[in-house]
């Protein structure tokens, strides 16, 4: 009786090591892996229900990039900035007198020193207005891609019709940051009038090659 025991126990044992606890621990292994897919299929649920979302709002953000793209263009653009800023007058019951747009130049300073037009001024509402072009190295840096073009408006008008004009001006599809606003002459329309001051933008885009210019057009 007591060998037909330890032959029993002989067994049991031999099957835990040989079957049972090989499966044991495959199932664990099996179990282990199965929560890791689940976890992983759960973070690509998450992140497929995330870009469906973004792709929703795919048109609003092209509308809005076509936004930003007018405001601060890849070119200079002034002709289209003085026919705004003439629509503006005509709105406003300003007249433009004078519209002078200088060498355009990194934001906020830089190391590259762009090209050095001299200013050019031009009576409005005729002909070319500057074109400011710099010499700068494309980089993907927003700080080597921003340009600001300095540009002064005359115009001829009540205080109240200039104060309309800037105010407006500021608000236009084009961005233009107004940094002065001097009052002239009367206060009438016929004698009076004032000069505005200030900056409009440039982005060049990130791709673009070196020694890139910053055309007008």
């Amino acid at each position: 009786m007591l060998g037909v025991t330890l032959v029993a126990l002989a067994v049991v044992a031999l099957g835990w090591v040989l079957g049972i606890s090989p499966l044991l621990t495959q199932a664990d292994l099996a179990s282990s892996q199965a929560q890791a897919a689940d976890s992983q299929n759960a973070a690509q649920q998450a992140s497929l229900v995330k870009l469906k979302g973004q792709y929703d709002k795919l048109p609003e953000l092209r509308a809005e990039l076509e936004k930003l793209q007018l405001a601060v263009p890849e070119t200079a653009n002034l002709d289209d900035f003085l026919d705004q800023l003439q629509a503006i007058a005509q709105s406003t019951g300003v007249t433009i007198t004078a519209f002078t747009a200088a060498e355009g130049t990194l934001y906020g300073g830089g190391t590259t020193a762009p090209a050095a037009p001299a200013p050019t001024a031009t009576p409005a509402p005729g002909g070319a207005a500057a074109t400011p072009t710099t010499g700068a190295t494309a980089s993907a840096s927003i700080t080597d891609r921003l340009f600001s073009v300095p540009v002064t408006v005359a115009v001829q008008g009540t205080p109240e019709q200039v104060m309309a004009f800037t105010d407006a001006s500021q608000k236009g599809i084009r961005f233009f940051l107004v940094t002065g606003d001097q009052f002239t002459g009367a206060s009438s329309a016929a004698g009076g009038g004032g000069t505005l001051t200030g900056f409009v933008f440039v982005v060049r885009d990130a791709p673009a090659a070196a020694s890139a210019t910053v055309p007008a057009k």
